[in-house]
């Protein structure tokens, strides 16, 4: 393959060098668009025998090709994430589900954030049901992990957080008041606020010390 110096930089000609001398076929990544880092993914998914041409595409970084490469070479099905929407992260999140042998549909959404993505992940190891948690709109990242504290102690904070629009603070209050199993109507009000959460909190705290 005749290879026109001029249209690659030196980072990209030593790329191809690298392939010519392992005996590979350069012309997967022997193209202006990609840049070395791209063209050094798709070397390495030659080198190793998996099939490039799932991401050999310049719409693809290298950190993306990364991660459909590492897919590919441990054998996953990577046309879950091998898609342009996904940032690296994501594609991590969803590799690591797919190892797991977890139903990675559930949360291979590109909407969700890496983050919550690697929460949803743990739960799902741990065999909880997160399917309503990944539901547009997208509830922050701060009260789906809260949520899912909640869960660990008997408590479901998801109606709190999507139906009265409780705020993190609030979540939080209300889950270290389940937490130390102090129940009071009062604590399931929107109205109050973290102060008055807490002071309802003290002083059933103070009280219990009494008894």
């Amino acid at each position: 393959m005749e290879i026109n110096k001029e249209l690659f930089s030196n980072a990209q000609l030593q790329q191809i060098e690298f392939g010519l001398e392992e005996g590979l076929d350069v012309s997967w990544y022997a193209k202006p668009e990609f840049s070395s880092w791209q063209m050094n993914e798709i070397r390495l998914g030659l080198q190793a025998g998996v099939d490039v041409s799932v991401y050999a595409k310049p719409e693809f970084n290298w950190k993306q090709m990364e991660e459909i490469r590492l897919g590919l070479k441990e054998g996953l099905d990577v046309s879950v994430y091998a898609k342009p929407d996904f940032n690296w992260g994501q594609m991590e999140q969803i590799r690591y589900g797919l190892k797991a042998g977890v139903d990675v549909s559930i949360y291979a959404k590109p909407y969700l954030t890496y983050n919550h993505m690697s929460l949803l992940l743990s739960a799902m190891r741990r065999g909880l049901d997160v399917r309503k948690y990944t539901e547009l709109p997208v509830m922050p990242y701060s009260h789906l992990e809260l949520i899912l504290k909640g869960i660990d102690y008997g408590i479901d904070l998801f109606p709190y957080s999507r139906k009265k629009k409780f705020n993190a603070k609030q979540l939080k209050a209300i889950l270290e008041a389940h937490k130390n199993e102090w129940e009071h109507p009062a604590l399931k009000e929107k109205k109050l606020s973290v102060k008055q959460i807490n002071l309802i909190m003290r002083m059933m705290k103070e009280y219990d010390g009494l008894l």
